[in-house]
C-alpha cells in the first residue's frame, strides 16, 4: 500500500507541471519505475486510475509506466553494473555487497502530454 503515497507525490508533481505549463488536461502521462524501488507496477496504476478518476485535469489519462533496470557502483573495484534482480545487490564482477545505488531506486515522471489552455 506504500504506493499510494508514492502515487499521490507523482500526481501532485505532475499537476504542478501542468499548471506551469498551461496544460488544461493531460493525455499521456510516461514514467519510469525502477526495478529497486519496492513499488509494484500494477499497485501503482491502479492507485493512479482511482485518483485519476476524481481528478479533472487527470480523468482519462493514460499512464505509461516503463520499467528500468537498476544501476550500481561498487565501491571496491569502482565497476558500473546494470542489474534486474533487486534481491542481488552485489558486485558481479568482484562479488563485494559494498555497493552504491546509481539508477533505478524511484518512480520518475518523464513527460506529461496535454491539452494546452489556449
Amino acid at each position: 500500500m506504500h504506493e499510494l503515497a508514492a502515487v499521490k507525490s507523482m500526481i501532485r508533481i505532475i499537476e504542478y507541471e501542468c499548471a506551469k505549463n498551461s496544460i488544461m488536461r493531460a493525455v499521456m502521462i510516461n514514467v519510469e519505475l525502477g526495478v529497486l524501488t519496492t513499488y509494484r507496477k500494477d499497485a501503482v496504476e491502479y492507485y493512479f486510475k482511482i485518483i485519476a478518476d476524481e481528478k479533472p485535469l487527470l480523468k482519462d489519462a493514460v499512464l505509461n509506466i516503463k520499467i528500468v533496470n537498476g544501476v550500481l557502483e561498487c565501491k571496491d573495484c569502482a565497476g558500473r553494473v546494470e542489474i534486474s534482480d533487486p534481491h542481488l545487490l552485489i558486485c558481479p564482477k568482484c562479488d563485494s555487497i559494498d555497493v552504491h545505488i546509481i539508477e533505478g531506486n524511484d518512480l520518475r515522471v518523464l513527460n506529461i502530454h496535454g491539452e494546452k489552455d489556449v
